[in-house]
C-alpha cells in the first residue's frame, strides 16, 4: 500500500503505463473501455494527490514531480482527458479524409489546455515558458535553451550534409516478409537481447511500457520491409533493457534517457553490416517460408542506412531525422509560447520543411502535419526528447567503447550482451538518483553536446568526404 505522496504518485503512474499497454494491445472494445477507465482514474488520482499533499521540506525531486502533476485543477484535467479522446478520434477522421481542418478545432482546444498546464508548472518551478515546463515534465533538467543551441548546430551540419547523403535507391521488393515470419525473427532477436519473447505483443505502433518485470513491448510489423521492422524491434529492445533493469520503484531519469538507450541499441549497435549479416543468416537458418532467396546482407544494410529522401519523419535517415524533429519543435514552441493558432500549422509546416529539409513540402496533410500522432494524443514536448536522446546515445556509446573496449569489439562481431550489461549497470541501476544532465556528465565527463553525434554521422555516412569539417571545434566549418 502507498504510504506517502511519492508512493501514491508512483502507484498511479505504474497503473497508467500498464493500462496504456493493455489499451493498445487489446483486441476487443470492452477491454479497451475498461483500460481507458483505469487510466482516467489513475490520472485523476495522481492529480488529486499532488493538490492535497505537501512534499517533505528539502525533497526537491518530489516537489518537482508534484508541481508537474498539479499543473491543472482536477476539473481542468478531466476536461483535458476528454479533449484528448475527442482529438484522437478527430485525427483518425482527418487522416482518412486527408484534411487537417477536420482536427483543427479539437486540437486548438487541447493545445490551450496544454499551454495553461505549462504556464502553471513554469510559475511553480521558475521556468521560462509553458513549453520549457512541458519539456521539463518529460525529462527533469532538460533545458529549452540547450535544445535550441543543439538544434542550431545540428541544422547547420545536417543541411550541408544532406546533398552528400541523399540517394534515390528505390524500394527493394526483396524486403517484403509475411508477418508470421517477422514475428518469429523478432522473438529470436528478443532472446539475443536477454529478453523474454513473451513480452512481445501486437500494437498499432511500436511502444515499450512498464518497468522491471512489468516491461512489455508492442510491435507494428511492416510487411513490405522486414529490415525496418527489425530495427524498430531493436529500438524497443533498448527501451526494455533500460526499463527492465531499473531498481524497484525507480522511474529513471526521464523520457530523453529512455530514448537514448533505445537509440544506442538501434543506431549504434544494430544499424551495422554485421547485424545485417547475422539477421540474414538467422532468417535463412530458420527457413522462413517468405524469405526471398536472393536477399543478402548488403541489401539489408542498404535498407538500414535508408539514404532515400523522405517527407516522413518515421522514414527519414539519420542525417535528415534531426531536421524533421527541429521542424516539429519550432511549431510546438510557436503554438505553446507564441500563441500561434493551430489552424496555421499546415502553412508553417510547409514553410519550415522548405527551409530546413530543402525539398518540396508535402503536397497533402497526411504526409505533413497529420503524419505523427503525438500532438493529437496529448504528447506535446515529446520531440525534444528524441533530439536530446539522439545526442545522448552517441555520447554514451562513445564513452562506453572508449572505457570498455570489449563493448566495441562485441558490437562489431554482432554480440549485444556487453552493451546490454553496460546499459543496465551504468544507466538503469542509477535509478532516479540523478537528473538527465548530471548523469551524462558523471559518466562521460562532459556536458551533452552535438560533437559525438556529428562524429558518428560523418563516420557512417560520408567517410573521406569531410576532411574540411572542423570536428575539433564543433562549430560547423563545411565549405562548398
Amino acid at each position: 500500500m502507498a504510504s506517502g505522496p511519492g508512493e501514491y504518485l508512483s502507484s498511479a503512474e505504474k497503473t497508467i503505463e500498464n493500462q496504456s499497454f493493455v489499451y493498445l494491445a487489446a483486441q476487443g472494445s470492452l477491454r479497451r473501455a475498461f483500460a481507458a477507465a483505469a487510466i482516467l482514474r489513475a490520472e485523476m488520482d495522481r492529480n488529486i494527490t499532488a493538490h492535497l499533499y505537501i512534499p517533505p521540506q528539502g525533497d526537491a525531486r518530489l516537489t518537482r514531480r508534484m508541481a508537474h502533476a498539479a499543473g491543472l485543477s482536477p476539473l481542468d484535467l478531466g476536461l483535458r482527458i476528454a479533449l484528448r479522446l475527442r482529438c484522437l478520434k478527430a485525427w483518425e477522421r482527418a487522416v482518412a479524409a486527408n484534411d487537417f481542418s477536420v482536427v483543427a478545432a479539437p486540437l486548438q482546444a487541447l493545445a490551450d489546455h496544454v499551454r495553461k498546464d505549462g504556464a502553471a508548472r513554469a510559475s511553480a518551478l521558475g521556468l521560462s515558458s509553458p513549453y520549457a515546463a512541458i519539456i521539463d515534465g518529460h525529462t527533469p533538467g532538460l533545458r529549452l535553451r540547450d535544445l535550441n543551441a543543439w538544434a542550431e548546430e545540428l541544422q547547420s551540419f545536417c543541411r550541408k550534409a544532406l546533398p552528400l547523403v541523399n540517394r534515390d535507391t528505390g524500394y527493394d521488393p526483396r524486403l517484403a516478409m509475411d508477418l508470421a515470419d517477422q514475428k518469429n525473427l523478432a522473438r529470436m532477436l528478443a532472446v539475443k537481447m536477454g529478453l523474454d519473447p513473451q513480452i512481445l505483443a501486437d500494437t498499432p505502433h511500436p511502444v515499450t511500457l512498464g518497468t522491471g518485470r512489468d516491461v512489455r513491448i508492442g510491435m507494428a510489423f511492416r510487411p513490405e520491409n522486414f529490415a525496418q521492422s527489425m530495427l524498430d524491434l531493436m529500438h524497443e529492445c533498448g527501451h526494455a533493457v533500460y526499463r527492465g533493469a531499473l531498481p524497484p520503484g525507480a522511474r529513471g531519469t526521464g523520457t530523453a534517457m529512455d530514448e537514448a538507450m533505445a537509440l544506442m541499441v538501434e543506431n549504434h549497435a544494430a544499424r551495422r553490416p554485421i547485424f545485417a549479416f547475422n539477421l540474414c543468416a538467422a532468417a535463412a537458418e530458420m527457413e522462413l517460408p517468405s524469405l526471398k532467396v536472393d536477399i543478402n546482407a548488403a541489401s539489408l544494410f542498404a535498407a538500414f542506412l535508408n539514404n532515400r529522401s523522405s517527407k516522413l519523419r518515421a522514414q527519414a535517415h539519420e542525417i535528415a531525422y534531426p531536421l524533421h524533429v527541429i521542424l516539429r519543435m519550432r511549431i510546438e514552441r510557436m503554438v505553446l509560447d507564441d500563441n500561434m493558432p493551430v489552424r496555421d500549422i499546415p502553412r508553417v509546416w510547409a514553410e519550415l520543411h522548405q527551409e530546413l529539409i530543402d525539398t518540396d513540402p508535402p503536397q497533402n496533410d497526411r504526409d505533413g502535419a497529420l503524419q505523427d500522432i503525438h500532438w493529437y494524443a496529448d504528447q506535446w514536448g515529446w520531440f525534444p526528447q528524441y533530439l536530446a536522446g539522439m545526442l545522448a546515445a552517441a555520447q554514451f556509446y562513445e564513452t562506453a567503447v572508449e572505457k570498455t573496449p570489449a563493448i566495441g569489439d562485441a558490437v562489431t562481431q554482432g554480440r549485444m550482451a556487453p552493451l546490454r550489461d553496460w546499459i543496465a549497470g551504468k544507466i538503469s541501476h542509477s535509478g532516479d538518483r540523478h537528473d538527465f544532465s548530471t548523469l551524462i556528465e558523471s559518466l562521460t565527463r562532459a556536458p551533452l553536446d552535438t560533437f559525438a553525434w556529428i562524429n558518428h554521422a560523418v563516420t557512417r555516412y560520408t567517410p573521406g568526404k569531410w576532411a574540411h569539417y572542423n570536428l575539433d571545434y564543433l562549430k560547423p566549418g563545411l565549405t562548398d
